[in-house]
């Protein structure tokens, strides 16, 4: 492919990535659903508690943490490639076929980070999407929106609960809290922490080359990183900030975009061997070198 027609198609992928980020700026910007509720609905009355993990926190221990994970295996990959433990096969990159006069190792950061970032503004936009299509409300509602119960009758003249969709709450409704209170499904950690975290868990599964005699490392990170996607989303649920088929909708998204994201998009390797090395043939093979090429 020529240095301009490979050009031409990274500006449409940038194009198509910035369309995602204006679509969740958009959203984020309107009105979600607004649904309305029974008096005696028990998923809606429970006591409003701040985060158990807020998102600011959560968001940059996520992102850091996809920094730490992709520098360092691409740096390790690349050096054990470069000392002949792993095959050197180098995988298919975007970027170098624009013939940038950038190092192989910063080209292959950028494109897994460039990925990923790709990924998880394709999880957040699908996210809102559901979250202001719905407009469920969270299991904290009525304790945020206050509602001015002397001006409506929960019950018709039967004693029926009726469906309460007027404007009753005395929390102004363009407040931060009042327009979250209508946010709960899907679960935007849930979907985050799946995504972030099940991505890391399969770009481990493609990077880490590890000695056949290690059975347990790579797994055991791969479980920690699960496990923190799970307690995320679990915390949510014990907030009262969401209903538990949020949570479990939220995971299920966020796991499946990561999926996509790896297989579709990042396409890595998967299936490499750690090659062990004879320190003893290697200084064999040097001597041998050497004397080849100073002979007495």
């Amino acid at each position: 492919m020529n240095r301009k027609r490979a050009v031409a198609f990274l500006v449409v992928d940038f194009v198509c990535a910035a369309v995602f980020v204006c679509g969740i700026f958009l959203f984020n910007a309107g009105k979600p659903y607004k649904r309305g509720f029974f008096c005696n609905d028990e998923g809606i009355q429970k006591p409003y508690k701040d985060d158990t993990i807020p998102f600011v926190p959560g968001f940059s221990v996520g992102i850091t943490l996809v920094l730490l994970v992709v520098v360092g295996m691409e740096l390790l990959l690349n050096h054990l490639q470069q000392t002949g433990r792993v095959a050197n096969e180098p995988e298919p990159n975007p970027s170098a076929s624009c013939q940038l006069k950038i190092p192989p190792i910063i080209l292959s950061i950028l494109w897994v980070l460039c990925t990923c970032l790709f990924g998880l503004a394709m999880n957040q936009i699908l996210t809102d999407v559901g979250k202001y299509s719905i407009g469920r409300l969270r299991p904290h509602f009525l304790d945020v929106c206050k509602p001015d119960w002397s001006k409506f009758n929960c019950t018709d003249e039967r004693g029926n609960y009726v469906f309460i969709i007027d404007d009753v709450c005395t929390v102004a409704e363009g407040t931060f809290k009042a327009k979250q209170s209508r946010l709960s499904f899907p679960s935007g950690h849930s979907s985050f922490s799946a995504f972030l975290m099940v991505f890391l868990a399969l770009y481990i599964e493609a990077k880490l080359v590890l000695p056949k005699t290690s059975k347990f490392l790579k797994p055991f990170i791969q479980s920690v990183l699960i496990l923190m996607a799970l307690y995320t989303g679990f915390s949510r649920v014990s907030d009262y900030k969401h209903h538990w088929s949020d949570v479990l909708a939220g995971l299920f998204l966020g796991t499946s975009v990561a999926f996509v994201t790896i297989f579709k998009v990042l396409k890595p390797r998967f299936g490499r061997e750690y090659q062990e090395i004879d320190i003893e043939e290697v200084r064999v093979s040097e001597a041998d070198y050497v004397m080849s090429t100073n002979p007495i």
